[in-house]
């Protein structure tokens, strides 16, 4: 004779178990999909001039072009206007992949790592620059402190350092996403 079960047999209850927690474990999988196909949020732009725009290298003196595997440091003052106050600092590691006359004028020429800083954070960018001073060069934004924790999006840098050519100045124009701004 079989027997019947009033409950729900043991083999049953684990197996239920095991699809709950694995249910669970699936939809906790899913949350940083649904986060990343929410829509962001609005951009902001914000565009900053800058003046001094000048590179130091210890191995060169001024006036030598860089050439490939050079690296050096770049830095300048910050402002909301060409002609406005001084509102934050530019800093940057460069390293040349290319000397000026031999990359073409879409050619990367440098990598650079890019720090903005403003009196509520920094913001920080990567990318590569043209060795073209009217270059549009485009920066990804990989994150910020401050104001701009959790930054993304990209900027277009057009830099005139003194040491290469320039005449030291420089436009940054960011599109900025993030929760704060």
């Amino acid at each position: 004779m079989g027997t019947s079960h009033a409950g729900t047999s043991r083999r049953a209850a684990i197996r239920n178990g095991l699809l709950t927690a694995a249910g669970l474990v699936g939809l906790k999988a899913l949350r940083p999909v649904a986060a990343a196909a929410a829509p962001a949020a609005p951009a902001a732009e914000l565009t900053l001039y800058g003046r001094r725009w000048h590179s130091d290298r210890q191995t060169k003196r001024a006036g030598v072009l860089p050439a490939r595997g050079d690296r050096l440091v770049a830095s300048g003052d910050l402002h909301a206007t060409p002609d406005g106050d001084k509102v934050g600092e530019f800093h940057a590691a460069v390293f040349h992949l290319g000397s000026p006359g031999q990359v073409g004028p879409t050619g990367a020429g440098s990598l650079e790592l890019h720090t903005i800083v403003l009196p509520e954070g920094s913001i920080i960018g990567a990318g590569t620059a043209t060795p073209d001073a009217d270059a549009d060069d485009v920066f990804a934004v990989i994150g910020g402190t401050g104001r701009y924790a959790g930054a993304r999006g990209t900027y277009i840098a057009r830099q005139r350092h003194r040491e290469l050519g320039g005449d030291g100045t420089a436009e940054l124009t960011l599109h900025l996403v993030t929760g704060e701004i």
